[in-house]
């Protein structure tokens, strides 16, 4: 079964629209200069600042089937997947074994894992659920059962926004997340530079991260308006990171505008409905009415950090937050932080839509997962503090699912 928690990390992304930018060189790497697409009036709208930056998936050649398929150094049709459990699957022609080396986001525990079958069908599933979150270089060491071959499986040696992410090709997974496989941040700095390890990311404290090889150059912030709605500051110096000797990460100042990352839980999540129809009664009493719609919309009670809590985000509420959920704004509701698929319910899985793949989650009945939005109530939001402490702001949001 998927992942069961009480208490999940969650967060709240607006939409991001990039037309400011349209046809505009916005950094340089060198003399490689990075420029976003020419928008016409259907593009330039991203779902939020995830779409903009990777295209919820990876470049090909660094997706997980790749890299496996390629890290192989014995035994045939090695393939990655998640199973109808939501477990990390990992088969191939020959028996073997995996173990992670380090971290593991993939669920395989830190043990020894033999792949169980018979023939020329060998398969392992992590015991473990995945974890949810980003994660940085991270490997497994496979090796051949009764034989000498052995290969590192390099997951990741750089950053991954999440498992999900890192599992989807893009541009060929063909789902209704995969619309922005060529004009992400990702896809037009790698095309740029032809360095397809490039990642740009947004890490579970809110801030764009972008990780790149150290024989890549370093980013020149071209445009100042697009550096800042990143939430750079422009004096950050890249590091390297846990693990790497050749790779850096440019981690921006500030959290993203149009992102919130609260500290706490959220408080409570209630549904409501409401049925949209025009209604005439007739001369003998009765009514006949035209159906418009039925529409669902999320209840949200969350507590906002404020001065004299985990951390201040009292005026990234009121400066860099507000101003991105106006009324008709889409608004992503990540449930659980970390999977980034949509929330489907129980009964909306049938023969084509399955309860768990790269797309959707059906898990507590669409209580994970991410949903889709538009805010509805965010004329004025009152940002009182509740008691002498200038901490646990509370907030309410009301968002109609898309």
């Amino acid at each position: 079964m998927p992942i069961h928690n009480p208490a999940p990390d969650f967060a709240l992304l607006s939409g991001f629209n990039a037309r400011s930018w349209s046809g505009v060189n916005v950094f340089d790497r060198g003399s490689d200069n990075i420029s976003l697409p020419s928008y016409d009036s259907s593009s330039g709208v991203y779902d939020d600042v995830l779409s903009f930056l990777n295209g919820r998936g990876s470049a090909a050649a660094q997706s997980l089937d790749t890299l496996l398929t390629t890290s192989a150094t014995f035994g045939a049709s090695w393939s990655i997947e998640i199973t109808d459990a939501d477990r990390i699957k990992v088969s191939a022609n020959v028996q073997f074994t995996i173990i992670a080396t380090n971290d593991d986001p993939l669920g395989f525990n830190s043990v020894l894992n033999t792949a169980t079958g018979s023939g020329s069908s060998w398969s392992v599933t992590a015991p473990a659920e995945w974890v949810r979150g980003e994660f940085e270089y991270v490997s497994y060491l496979i090796s051949e059962s009764g034989g000498a071959g052995a290969f590192n499986f390099n997951v990741c040696l750089q950053g991954a926004q999440d498992v999900i992410t890192i599992m989807r090709a893009r541009g060929s997974v063909g789902d209704a997340d995969d619309v922005n496989a060529t004009d992400n941040l990702e896809a037009l700095d790698q095309a740029a530079t032809s360095s397809y390890v490039i990642r740009w990311l947004i890490d579970s404290d809110g801030h764009v991260c972008c990780y790149y090889p150290a024989t890549e150059s370093a980013i020149t912030w071209v445009d100042v308006s697009f550096r800042n709605r990143l939430g750079f500051s422009g004096s950050e110096v890249p590091a390297v990171f846990h693990g790497s000797s050749t790779d850096l990460k440019l981690r921006a100042d500030y959290v993203c505008p149009g992102v919130l990352y609260p500290s706490r839980p959220m408080q409570s999540h209630s549904l409501a409905v409401s049925n949209r129809s025009q209604a005439h009664q007739k001369i003998d009493g009765a009514y006949t009415s035209n159906q418009v719609g039925t529409y669902i919309r999320s209840v949200l009670r969350l507590n906002l950090d404020a001065f004299l809590d985990i951390k201040d985000e009292y005026r990234h509420f009121t400066n860099h937050f507000a101003q991105y959920i106006s009324q008709g704004h889409q608004v992503n509701y990540y449930q659980n932080w970390g999977d980034p698929r949509r929330a489907i319910i129980t009964s909306a899985v049938n023969v084509s839509v399955l309860a768990y793949d790269l797309l959707n989650i059906s898990a507590d009945n669409g209580k994970q997962g991410r949903i889709r939005a538009s805010a509805i109530n965010t004329g004025e939001i009152s940002l009182a503090y509740p008691t002498a402490f200038e901490r646990r702001v509370p907030v309410r949001l009301e968002l109609a699912h898309l």
